[in-house]
């Protein structure tokens, strides 16, 4: 379990320095993902509730894109084990 919980540490870690270190092109593919239609909206009600499942949250309640699922379920993975990830997704939106 130990190892489990490293790895996935040190994966939260990795995306939030790729999202770091490409923050204008994170922030030009959200753009473009909160206004276009990239699924139907089934998917993205299914997408939604099995998340909030997931995370055990109602963050996910007042998405209505994908882009915006993808926006918040990346903050929640990000910021599971950092704290100051607020500042890596300050910008984005």
């Amino acid at each position: 379990v130990a190892t489990m919980e490293q790895y996935q540490m040190e994966e939260r870690s990795l995306i939030a320095n790729r999202i770091k270190a490409s923050i204008r092109r994170v922030q030009n593919l959200f753009v473009v993902m909160n206004v276009d239609r990239v699924s139907s909206d089934e998917k993205v009600v299914l997408l939604k509730r099995d998340l909030a499942r997931h995370h055990k949250t109602k963050a996910f309640n007042a998405c209505t894109t994908m882009g915006q699922i993808v926006y918040e379920n990346l903050r929640l993975v990000v910021d599971k084990d950092f704290r100051a990830s607020s500042q890596t997704f300050d910008g984005i939106r």
